[in-house]
């Protein structure tokens, strides 16, 4: 890429991808484009619409050592799972990626390669076919050179990519010539069957749009502009680090860099080649952030939640020894949590302030191996999946420091004593009560009973049912009209049951073959129960229910009104 400046044009930036010139450096996160988006890609780029700039480094290895990765020709899922392993040592004079993979990446895909089996088309005819807010570009399965559908004509992008590279230098003689000559190119890649009217149309168009847009770098600077760094430009004494800094601030746009990315670009710059690998696969398993699984990894080695990602990796050494011991014991956790409910994720989207439950067990790990999750421990997991909206990182150090100081004097169980009055110190209501287990009435029916829920939520067919319906709650007492909209007069259904069930009272509902529901409804034999006259009674019933299943479940306790 001799002589690269502001303006190249993507043949350049091609070719240096094919010969292997431009890097993907250890810093950067896996492609994460999906169809849409490289095809919105690839239409802007034939529309002029700014893309916004790439930004290179030309690499010396004088300075530091530091590796990368080749830009992938085929993405699929066994590249998909290969693209966090960064093996090759970067030489002198190449180039690598601190911002603009995603581009690149679709840009090498779209015109070298294919995407999960499908290629690129575009249709020539798009200024007359389609309004300029369509997508001109179609991810396709190969249907050959072209295809037509209806007035659209789509030509495989590779393709017209090779053909405008060969016919650039016939585009200045007579128009006659030119044509010719093009239809020879057409007959050397096999395309025979468009007419005379065609083949005029799509040389037209590759001579004023397709050779403009790939092979003239005035007219794709417009879109997109190409910037390279060299080692004298990045300032500071450590250029590895200042590199890194480089990385961190540019990457502020596009594609929203997580901590967990900027940790992850740290930490493989520093040798942990294989942690994003790692970590990915544990969120992957448990729904938890990349981010949150790093805040707790960094917590259990003694690091504060505030702990900064550049001093974070001066422990490198330190975070990757005990990297495997950290992974067991999140995977327990989530195993204890699948336990009392089959929707342990509901539990772990709170995870950042359940990061002082894995402090405990990191200190203590014969209890979470021996133990089930129950008594304080269990309280504090449910007070801050139902109570808590707490995010600072200095309210988690001090709830960490509370379980530090406990441990380090060796008392007994969980300090749930000392972090009630922390908690309520933060606004967090210490105690569970009917307001709390209502914020999520599938979760709290899950942990009452365990039901196989799991793939119905993934569908969202789980309705929450009131058991004497709300839509007939004016008919009540006042008294009891809270009531009606409580979780003591709830339950989770299916879909269907919810539709057929309608505003029909309990006593009228529950007849027949319906009686057999009445133990998973959580509901009295004790038919005089189920009245509209009895509604009070029924709720003091449930409550009963409710809180001791809870308590012999659990060993908690719920504070009724």
């Amino acid at each position: 890429m001799a002589g690269l400046g502001q303006r190249v044009a993507p043949d350049l930036l091609i070719e240096d991808l094919v010969n292997k010139s431009i890097f993907l450096p250890m810093l950067q996160r896996g492609f994460e484009w999906d169809e849409e988006r490289i095809e919105k890609f690839f239409d802007s780029l034939i529309k002029g619409i700014p893309l916004g700039l790439i930004l290179l480094y030309k690499h010396d290895s004088s300075f530091f050592q530091i590796y990368g990765r080749k830009f992938y020709e085929k993405f699929d899922e066994s590249t998909e799972k290969e693209q966090y392993k960064y093996n090759l040592l970067i030489g002198n004079g190449n180039f690598l990626v601190i911002d603009g993979q995603q581009r690149l990446q679709a840009l090498y895909l779209g015109i070298k390669g294919s995407y999960y089996g499908k290629v690129m088309y575009h249709n020539v005819r798009w200024f007359r076919t389609e309004d300029v807010h369509e997508v001109s570009f179609r991810l396709e399965r190969d249907k050959g050179p072209f295809f037509k559908d209806e007035d659209r004509l789509y030509f495989k992008l590779q393709i017209l990519y090779d053909i405008a590279k060969q016919h650039i230098r016939e585009r200045s003689g007579p128009r006659t010539e030119r044509l010719q000559n093009f239809r020879s190119i057409l007959i050397d890649k096999g395309i025979t069957q468009l007419t005379d009217e065609e083949i005029d149309e799509l040389m037209e168009y590759v001579e004023s749009v397709i050779i403009n847009v790939f092979f003239v770098p005035e007219f794709f600077a417009k879109s997109l502009m190409v910037q390279v760094l060299l080692p004298s430009d990045i300032p500071g004494k450590n250029k590895l680090i200042s590199l890194l800094e480089t990385f961190v601030r540019f990457n502020s746009g596009g594609l929203r860099l997580e901590k967990s990315d900027l940790m992850f670009s740290i930490l493989k710059a520093h040798g942990w080649t294989e942690v994003e690998d790692r970590i990915n696969n544990l969120s992957y398993r448990t729904s938890i952030s990349k981010d949150l699984l790093i805040k707790a990894l960094m917590i259990i080695n003694e690091m504060s939640a505030r702990t900064d990602i550049y001093s974070a990796a001066d422990h490198i050494e330190k975070l990757r020894t005990t990297y495997e011991s950290f992974e067991q014991l999140i995977q327990l956790l989530y195993d204890r949590l699948y336990q009392i409910t089959e929707l342990p994720e509901r539990i772990l989207r709170k995870f950042n302030f359940l990061i002082p439950i894995v402090y405990y067990f990191w200190k203590r790990p014969t209890e979470i191996k021996t133990n089930q999750l129950r008594g304080n421990i269990a309280k504090y997991i449910l007070i801050i999946v139902y109570n808590s909206n707490l995010r600072s990182d200095s309210h988690l150090d001090s709830l960490i420091q509370i379980v530090k100081e406990h441990l380090d004097k060796d008392l007994p169980g969980f300090p749930m004593g000392k972090i009630e009055v922390r908690l309520r110190e933060l606004g967090v209501q210490e105690y569970l009560d009917g307001v709390s287990l209502d914020r999520d009435p599938i979760l709290t029916f899950s942990l009452l009973q365990r039901n196989n829920w799991r793939p119905l939520t993934l569908y969202n067919r789980l309705h929450i049912d009131h058991i004497y319906p709300q839509s007939r709650w004016s008919e009540l007492p006042q008294e009891a009209w809270p009531y009606v909209f409580s979780i003591w007069n709830k339950y989770v259904v299916f879909q269907g049951d919810n539709i057929s069930k309608g505003a029909m009272l309990p006593s009228d509902y529950f007849q027949g073959g319906k009686e057999s529901l009445l133990d998973i409804y959580i509901l009295p034999k004790q038919k005089e129960l189920l009245e509209k006259e009895n509604f009070l009674s029924l709720i003091r019933w449930r409550q009963q229910q409710i809180c001791e299943r809870l308590k012999r479940v659990l060993d908690i306790e719920i504070k009724t009104e």
